[in-house]
């Protein structure tokens, strides 16, 4: 399990960092729980992604088919991160 392994790093080296753990991933065929607030660096290391509401409430469920490196993927991923924003949005708007 991973709690924002990569919260407090600079941009180039997060990057490094996330390809880091893919490559280890793919090595050792491990599974890993990566927990994040950033939708973007879910969308580019996560096979599947789960948005958690207000006292742990499933918002959502994802999965991220796409190859890596998924930067290549840019309309695939937006699509996805306006469709995760908007889950977002809307349990917030039901919290309130």
């Amino acid at each position: 399990m991973l709690d924002e392994p990569f919260g407090a790093l600079d941009e180039v080296t997060r990057a490094d960092m996330q390809q880091l753990l893919i490559g280890a991933i793919r090595r050792t065929g491990a599974c890993a729980l990566l927990v994040t607030h950033d939708i973007d660096e879910a969308l580019l290391v996560a096979d599947h992604i789960v948005l958690l509401g207000n006292r742990g409430t499933l918002v959502g469920r994802w999965p991220v088919d796409l190859p890596h490196p998924r930067q290549t993927q840019i309309r695939s991923l937006g699509e996805l991160r306006i469709s995760i924003l908007q889950a977002l949005q809307n349990s917030i708007s039901e919290a309130a």
